[in-house]
């Protein structure tokens, strides 16, 4: 019996040290309340090291990151684009010259993975959604968690809640020690950046799909017209930040220029 409860204690010992090196590893299990599923949106076609180098920092902050890969549009699919509810000035000026493919193909990225949110994200809180040209901090769960008490009570109401934005272009009123609610800007020099927010999966569908059936501007400048109807708030200082490497070249504007 004495032996029995000794092997039993040895073995919990063994365990406890092999959970505790699984965690200075970065390999333990984390959560957070606001998000359960994690995706970045990139162009593995185009630059396949973008993803790869992000999802190794996810990987060592816990995020379970997947990648989703925005269309890769050709001057060959434009007459597809309006049924999609682009209109033509987006992608063409008034002598036909296109343009603009890249940012286009963003929109529709960020738009079907909303899509794909609303069909299957059903019973959980909210999704993170980044781009390919940030840095996940490995105590990026620990930064968030302290965080979710203020959230909670300064900002119940919220939709989408950014990680980051342009410092210079935010428009908004500070709610609580860290938390800026947004305000409408139509002008688009305001609230820019759209590279790292966690969206409330139960306000995708009836709240932002819905301001996204049409593509009026780039993704970031149109959520900013539509402040009054979707609540907004951004997350301050920055819990990502943009990679040094990678956010100094763009996807979008290489594949724009390849239309060239």
């Amino acid at each position: 019996m004495g032996r029995r409860r000794s092997r039993k204690l040895r073995w919990g010992v063994r365990k406890t040290r092999r959970a505790k090196h699984f965690k200075q590893l970065g390999g333990a299990k984390k959560e957070s309340k606001l998000f359960k599923d994690a995706y970045a949106l990139t162009v593995r076609s185009i630059m396949p090291r973008r993803f790869e180098k992000l999802s190794g920092l996810a990987a060592a902050a816990g995020v379970p990151l997947q990648a989703w890969d925005g269309p890769l549009l050709k001057k060959e699919d434009i007459d597809t684009l309006p049924p999609l509810g682009i209109g033509t000035t987006n992608f063409k000026d008034r002598t036909g010259a296109v343009f603009n493919l890249g940012v286009i193909g963003a929109f529709l990225g960020h738009r079907t993975l909303l899509e794909h949110i609303h069909k299957t994200g059903s019973g959980k809180p909210g999704t993170f959604i980044c781009e390919d040209d940030i840095n996940i901090p490995v105590d990026f769960y620990e930064k968030l968690a302290p965080l979710e008490e203020e959230i909670e009570k300064h900002a119940p109401d919220w939709d989408i809640l950014f990680l980051d934005k342009h410092p210079a272009t935010i428009h908004g009123d500070k709610v609580s020690p860290r938390l800026i609610k947004l305000k409408t800007d139509m002008t688009g020099y305001k609230n820019w950046g759209i590279w790292s927010y966690i969206v409330k999966n139960p306000s995708v569908g009836p709240k932002i799909l819905p301001t996204m059936k049409h593509m009026l501007d780039v993704p970031d400048i149109q959520l900013a017209k539509y402040a009054d109807d979707i609540n907004m708030y951004l997350i301050t200082p920055s819990i990502v930040e943009g990679d040094p490497e990678t956010a100094l070249v763009s996807a979008v504007t290489k594949k724009d220029f390849s239309q060239i």
